[in-house]
Parts: C-alpha cells; sequence; structure tokens
C-alpha cells in the first residue's frame, strides 16, 4: 500500500468519524457474526418453506453480539446509562416511525386516499406492529433488555443469584409463550425475559474468554 493510499484511507475513516485506533480495534468475528444475523434475518423473511427455523437463531444472535459489547466498567451511573441507551435506541426508534408514518400518510394523500394508520399499535409497539413498522419491536425489546440487565450487573451480589435471576426470566418467558401466547405486553418487554438470556451469555462468553 502506497502512502497515498494509506492517506486516502485516513480520510475515509475520518469523514466516517472512525479513528484509527478504533478501527484497530473493531472485532472483526463479530462483524462477521453480525453479517450472518443480517442474511438470516433476509432469509427468514424470505418465504421458504424453512426460513422460519432461522427465527430460532438471528434474534438470538444479536442479543448474544450486544450482550458481549456491554461494558459495566463504562457505563456510568444507571441514570447516565439509561439516558446514553434511550439517545441510542429511543430516539432513533420514535424518529424512524413518525418519518414513516409522515411518508404514507403523504403518499396516501397523492393517490387520493385516506391515510388508514393505526395509532393505537404506534403507541404499544410491540407485537401490534405490522408492514412497514414490523421490524422496530427489535428495537424496543432490546433496550428493556439493556436497562435490566445493566441493573441486574450493578445490584445482584453475589453472582450465583445473578445466574438464578437470568434463569427465572427464562423459565418466565416459556412459561408465558407457551400456556399465555395471547397475552399482549406494550413494546414487547415480555419478551425481554427471553433475550436477556442470551444477552447474559455473550457478555459471559466475554468474561470467561478475558476479551
Amino acid at each position: 500500500m502506497t502512502r497515498d493510499d494509506i492517506q486516502l484511507k485516513d480520510d475515509l475513516m475520518t469523514v466516517q468519524g472512525i479513528t484509527a485506533e478504533e478501527n484497530d480495534n473493531r472485532i472483526i468475528w463479530l462483524d462477521v457474526m453480525k453479517g450472518i444475523g443480517i442474511l438470516s434475518v433476509v432469509w427468514g423473511h424470505a418465504g421458504h418453506p424453512y426460513s422460519f427455523l432461522m427465527f430460532f437463531f438471528h434474534m438470538p444472535l444479536f442479543f448474544f453480539i450486544s450482550g458481549y459489547l456491554y461494558r459495566s466498567a463504562g457505563a456510568g451511573t444507571p441514570l447516565q446509562y439509561l439516558v446514553r441507551r434511550s439517545k441510542q435506541l429511543l430516539v432513533p426508534y420514535v424518529f424512524y416511525i413518525v418519518l414513516i408514518t409522515v411518508f404514507l400518510a403523504v403518499l396516501s394523500a397523492l393517490k387520493g386516499q385516506s391515510a388508514n394508520i393505526n395509532w393505537t399499535a404506534l403507541v404499544l409497539g410491540g407485537s401490534k406492529l405490522e408492514g412497514a413498522y414490523g421490524a422496530f419491536w427489535f428495537v424496543t425489546c432490546l433496550f428493556f433488555v439493556q436497562i435490566f440487565f445493566d441493573f441486574v450487573i450493578r445490584k445482584i451480589r453475589p453472582r450465583w443469584l445473578v445466574v438464578l435471576v437470568i434463569a427465572a426470566c427464562f423459565v418466565f418467558a416459556f412459561w408465558e409463550s407457551r400456556f399465555h401466547q395471547d397475552f399482549f405486553v406494550p413494546w414487547n418487554m415480555d419478551v425481554a425475559f427471553f433475550g436477556i438470556v442470551f444477552y447474559a451469555l455473550g457478555f459471559l462468553f466475554k468474561q470467561k474468554n478475558g476479551w
């Protein structure tokens, strides 16, 4: 690589807001896993007879990756962590919900039709979101997973009790999904009890490997 090529690479990284140090610290296998997860999501919605199998894999994978990236030491105070997570997840969530709603309303107006917007679904989120909004259930679910896990990892001692709490979350989530499938909880907060299990596994995997 020539000096001009190196300079061009540095310039591109600067435009993208990436420092050389951050680029060197990237975990390649995590990027690969994210790519596999994204492809799995596409396949899961492709309509293939066995596409449904991907739903047992890609969402747990994303929770696992998020848990791996959690850093308790750099999380700040609980309030600071809550504010940061809200800015990173809830603000974009609301922004894109509004943006899509405005787009659909304008599109309907141009066609001479009235916009058929389910405002109740937009407020309650979660499994009520359909169509263009469908994928947004994951954002609020991940938010609650991160906030709850941060609380558990800070406040509960000893560590075996943390494991017990996470196991209880899994049992509760399994019980609800098995016997109360029609029970609705806003913003998929109940699914967070499943998600926190894989989030915790990602965090544990990082701790055990000392990375």
